[in-house]
């Protein structure tokens, strides 16, 4: 897994697209960076073992304004969870995350929680309830992980969710497998729901 946070310097000009590649392959694909820090990550699966170049991209050519700062570059291995004939079920009880890892502010800023809230049946549940600060941009990956899939099988991901905050904006959560969206993000309810 590769990743970065990046920040855009300066609003009144052009935005730059920042990526990351290995070998010239695209692993984060380049997107315009905002004015709050964003993490972008990305995986790449070695077929040899070699030495590989590792490059941050910009897609942006203006000199202008193309202004930004990077931090906490990192490249390190990811465990691959193996899916057998049952199946896979994160139920959080043990009060851990299961393997599954915080992204972005969830993990910047620790805003994931499986013993501080319960489920319907009194079990432990992942939850986060989020802070106000100006400028953070809390859209995209919640928690992620790898898990290693067949060809030619057809995979069915599923989750229950919940609204915490009913005077606050709706939680729009979804699922994406490898970048691609498999449950489509909608509005939670103070109800439970199975998406």
């Amino acid at each position: 897994e590769l990743d970065f946070d990046g920040y855009r310097l300066n609003q009144g000009w052009v935005a730059p697209v920042i990526g990351m590649e290995v070998d010239g392959k695209t692993v984060i694909k380049p997107e315009a960076l905002t004015s709050s820090w964003q993490h972008k990550s990305g995986t790449y699966t070695a077929t040899e073992t070699k030495v590989v170049k590792v490059a941050v991209t910009n897609a942006t050519a203006n000199g202008y304004g193309n202004d930004f700062l990077l931090d906490n570059l990192g490249m390190k291995p990811v465990e691959v969870t193996p899916v057998d004939k049952q199946g896979l079920d994160w139920d959080f009880n043990d009060g851990t995350l299961q393997g599954w890892i915080a992204a972005g502010l969830y993990e910047k800023y620790n805003q994931l929680n499986t013993t501080y809230w319960k489920g319907a049946d009194g079990s432990n549940v992942l939850g986060s309830m989020t802070d106000f600060v100006e400028g953070r941009d809390y859209s995209g990956e919640v928690v992620y992980r790898y898990i290693e899939v067949e060809a030619g099988k057809t995979y069915e991901l599923d989750f229950d969710g919940y609204r915490l905050n009913q005077g606050w904006v709706a939680p729009v959560i979804g699922m994406e497998v490898d970048g691609k969206t498999v449950i489509k993000p909608e509005a939670l309810t103070s109800s439970w729901q199975h998406k």
